[in-house]
């Protein structure tokens, strides 16, 4: 997780950016830490997640955005796996 990040010309500033790999076999405990993870977002907080499974990058995930009102942004990455972004709105 990283909490400071330092801007030339700006100061300090705070993020809340979290990362999460659910790489591998989906279980519905993996889609409950999103979840959690995904309730618990600031206002300026942001949540990475590193997935491989195309219905979780197209259903679960979108779902989960869906109901806590997040913004949500897809990239497929060269070695297969997609990198989602969600953030407050």
């Amino acid at each position: 997780m990283r909490d400071t990040v330092l801007c030339p010309n700006r100061g300090l500033f705070v993020t809340n950016q979290k990362k999460l790999d659910i790489s591998g076999t989906i279980s519905p405990y993996c889609l409950s830490v999103v979840e959690k993870n995904a309730k618990a977002l600031s206002t300026s907080g942001e949540l990475f997640i590193t997935c491989d499974n195309f219905p979780a990058v197209t259903i679960s995930i979108p779902r989960i955005a869906r109901e806590e009102g997040l913004l949500i942004e897809t990239t497929r990455l060269p070695d297969g796996h997609w990198e989602i972004r969600l953030a407050r709105k």
